[in-house]
């Protein structure tokens, strides 16, 4: 009985002590945590788990549990307390009507109004919350009615009744999987909850059919079996042509039930869909077949359907694709894996795990970001080895499943993995770990904000609020203060020991390791359009430079995927937007500055400016920027003094890229890529925005030569000298301006004088040397930064008499990759700075 006292549930704590044998009270530091137990001792053991909430606040501070269980199917009974019924209506303490709001979350609320009732209602509550589809049940008592005694007769509870699936349509599915040239299994939680996970493996390996798991179905096919392919879902999903999907609903992390057919020339996969009971079935999609009821009788009788065939489908040549793009994934996770990184990157934490995990562990993920790396790099040997909030996604559950995990498992590891957002829900809970005597290893990725809300706020806005937390919190610190141990680590090197420290512990342990928040996987929308559970990053949307060569989402499928260019646009906010005159203009700040910090930092000389081995500089002829023909590319412009959050005309500034023409490749069209316009009255002076001048006034200190355009004509209509500069076709500033947008970051250049724009070229070639860069606020984007070669650029330059010369300096041509994108190549980053 999981509980925190009140005394409006006395009698079931003297019920407890007094039973034979008594009944083991665990009591909690908030009511969140008992019901979270009581939902994950239903999901561990199949049966239904007990919480004992007092009234009032102790129901509702348990309701975001009840509702995880009804979205999960967990088996859980929750006993309310209710204010006295001889009382009712005249203002009691805590007196609330608690099963109307509990009635939308569980599968029955309702109040047994006399003692005699009582036993008789709990048997029911239990039965039918262990019974498919099952869920969590309400049941309050009123206060005066559960002091009181009655003398009933009690039959016995019913055994589990166990509904037959309909043969006709178990034979159909059958003759799908005959016709079937690509088919994937996909098997969900409520296989293991049904008890059906023999008879799951029995399918898989009887037929030979690829499958993917998810949720608590993780552990049903053993983590590196070869027909296990979760590793590669996107593959699997986009290229299957029947998809049976068992014990799991169509919702979005399914994609609604709908995979493949986005490429031009193909069709959506034929969907079978097959669950413990029929209200389960999908109503919204469009399936090929269904069926529903016991799952053991479901999956044994589509097997035999398909062995009783006149003759057996051939799916190896589809299997070994599948298995190759699994071998490929791990190969690129290797990288992640081991990664040296400085902040720690997340994965490097699984690398370290992974290997000290039994065979009989449970692990727990409480998290967003850094749960979603668990999520693809921790297998289960075993069914009912792993524990997660489910579709509801509720933060706060994993210190109650910790808890209910070391009860009913108290020889296996419990290991609970933490998000930093997560563990500020329920660390306090660590106290009942102590009190209880739960060794419980927890693992805490702290990062610091709410990584994957920060994200998506950027994309969407350029900005993001509330979505910071305190740097490098001191988790472990709280844990000591309760009673147990920890410790915090910053090197990669170090998070190993610490873990062996932790399991030797015998008390409650948290690792608190510090990561990279700019390592966070926000994955785009697009993945779950096109079948991706939402990993974080096993779904790169692709390299910020190149990105109409972008790689499909998931799976490390390398097709085009228009829909994740499109998000990866957005992302980079790279969409065009209207101009106040309805011009079209493109705001390219977070690729020019992420950009253009690296050349600065690179021209400073805080990193190696010499030529590569046989590598040859580029010179410029006539007058134009260098033609780097061979590497391809896009061009990219910093305006000075640009602070993000407002358009260009809005903030008073006019630049356009230098001769785009010969710096893009050979009939590459830039397109609005090409010039940045302003509005009319902005170019005269009006209505110009003021650039903070300090970072006190919230905004960071401008960077070294970066001056506002303000500060570079001075207020004020134009003069007429910088109109005219003798150039065949070209407006006199435009051209001036055109011509310094190539001069960008040269070492040694006066920073302090030279204001102009600056071009970045960006080019998607394999590094020879590579910088990894921590962006500073107000945009934060991981990425890789490499020199793959030296050019001369020539430009014009006006001195005040009026003349014009020609400059030649020599510069770097860089690339800019996503982090992952560079890992996933084997490719390590040599240095790491912060801007």
């Amino acid at each position: 009985m999981f509980t925190l006292s009140g005394a409006h549930v006395f009698p079931m704590y003297d019920g407890a002590v007094n039973a034979g044998p008594p009944m083991r009270i665990l009591d909690v530091r908030h009511e969140q945590t008992a019901a979270f137990a009581a939902e994950a001792t239903g999901k561990l053991t199949r049966t239904p788990g007990l919480a004992v909430l007092t009234a009032g606040p102790g129901v509702t501070n348990g309701t975001s549990a009840i509702a995880q269980a009804q979205f999960a199917g967990s088996p859980m009974v929750v006993l309310g307390g209710r204010a006295p019924q001889n009382r009712w209506g005249q203002g009691s303490l805590q007196e609330l009507d608690q099963p109307p709001i509990m009635a939308p979350i569980a599968k029955q609320s309702r109040t047994v109004a006399t003692a005699p009732e009582v036993a008789a209602g709990f048997d029911e509550a239990f039965t039918l919350a262990g019974s498919s589809h099952r869920g969590p049940v309400f049941v309050d008592v009123p206060m005066d009615e559960l002091f009181g005694s009655a003398e009933v007769d009690r039959p016995a509870a019913p055994s589990r009744q166990r509904t037959e699936p309909d043969g006709d349509r178990l034979r159909e599915i059958g003759r799908l999987l005959g016709e079937a040239r690509r088919p994937v299994l996909i098997l969900g939680s409520d296989v293991w909850l049904d008890g059906a996970e023999d008879a799951a493996l029995r399918l898989v390996e009887g037929l030979g059919l690829p499958t993917i798991t998810n949720g608590m179905g993780r552990g049903l096919v053993p983590g590196g079996h070869p027909l296990l392919v979760t590793k590669a879902r996107g593959a699997a999903l986009n290229g299957a042509d029947l998809v049976v999907v068992v014990g799991t609903p169509l919702d979005f992390r399914l994609g609604y039930g709908v995979f493949g057919g986005k490429e031009e020339g193909t069709s959506p996969a034929r969907v079978v869909h097959v669950a413990d009971s029929a209200g389960q079935v999908s109503a919204h999609a469009d399936l090929a077949a269904s069926a529903s009821g016991d799952l053991t009788l479901a999956l044994d009788g589509v097997r035999e359907s398909v062995e009783a065939l006149a003759s057996r489908p051939d799916w190896s040549t589809w299997v070994t694709e599948l298995q190759d793009s699994v071998r490929a994934a791990v190969e690129r996770d290797s990288a992640l894996l081991t990664a040296t990184a400085d902040p720690i990157h997340p994965a490097r934490i699984y690398g370290e795990l992974v290997p000290r995990l039994a065979e009989d562990a449970v692990v727990i993920g409480d998290g967003g970001d850094f749960v979603s790396f668990a999520g693809k790099f921790v297998e289960p040997q075993r069914p009912g080895g792993w524990l997660d909030p489910g579709p509801y996604g509720c933060l706060g559950a994993g210190m109650g499943a910790a808890i209910a995990a070391r009860l009913v498992r108290p020889s296996s590891q419990v290991v609970l993995l933490y998000g930093d957002g997560a563990a500020g829900m329920s660390l306090m809970d660590v106290d009942t770990l102590v009190r209880h005597d739960l060794p419980v290893v927890m693992v805490c990725g702290n990062n610091s904000a709410w990584a994957l809300e920060k994200g998506p706020m950027q994309m969407l806005y350029g900005y993001d609020v509330a979505a910071d937390l305190a740097p490098a919190t001191r988790y472990d610190d709280v844990v000591k203060a309760l009673g147990g141990a920890g410790e915090t680590v910053t090197d990669p090197a170090q998070i190993g020991p610490a873990m062996d420290r932790a399991f030797a512990s015998g008390v409650p342990y948290l690792v608190n390791v510090i990561t990279d928040v700019e390592a966070a996987g926000g994955t785009p929308v697009s993945t779950r359009e096109t079948g991706e559970e939402a990993l974080g990053v096993d779904d790169d949307a692709g390299d910020l430079a190149g990105a109409d060569q972008l790689p499909a989402v998931g799976g490390g499928d390398r097709e085009p995927d228009q829909a994740a260019v499109d998000v990866q646009h957005r992302r980079l906010d790279l969409q065009g937007a209207p101009h106040r005159r309805r011009r079209e203009v493109l705001d390219l700040h977070a690729g020019a500055d992420a950009g253009l910090a690296v050349v600065e930092h690179l021209g400073e000389g805080r990193a190696g400016r010499g030529l590569a081995p046989g590598e040859q500089p580029w010179r410029a002829q006539d007058g134009q920027a260098a033609r780097p023909e061979r590497l391809g590319g896009v061009v990219v412009v910093h305006l000075p003094g640009h602070r993000g959050g407002q358009s260009r005309g809005d903030r008073g500034h006019r630049a356009s890229v230098a001769d785009p023409d010969a710096i893009s490749p050979p009939g590459h069209d830039l397109g609005p890529w090409a010039s940045y316009e302003e509005d009319e009255e902005v170019r005269h002076g009006q209505d110009r925005p003021q650039a903070p001048r300090s970072q006190e006034e919230g905004r960071q200190p401008r960077q070294a030569g970066l001056g506002s355009a303000h500060e570079q004509r001075g207020p004020g209509p134009r003069r007429p000298q910088e109109r005219d500069v003798d150039r065949p076709g070209r407006g006199g500033a435009r051209a001036d301006r055109r011509a310094g947008a190539a001069q960008h970051c040269q070492p040694g250049a006066d920073r302090g004088r030279d204001r102009r724009p600056r071009a970045v070229l960006l080019v998607p070639q394999p590094p020879r040397e590579a910088v990894a860069v921590r962006r500073s606020r107000p945009y934060r984007s991981s990425v890789i930064v490499t020199r793959t070669s030296r050019m001369l650029v020539s430009t014009r330059s006006r001195r005040p008499e009026g003349a014009t010369s020609v400059q030649e300096r020599e510069t770097s041509v860089f690339t800019v990759r996503s982090r992952l994108y560079l890992a996933r190549h084997g490719w390590q980053s040599s240095r790491c700075f912060s801007i």
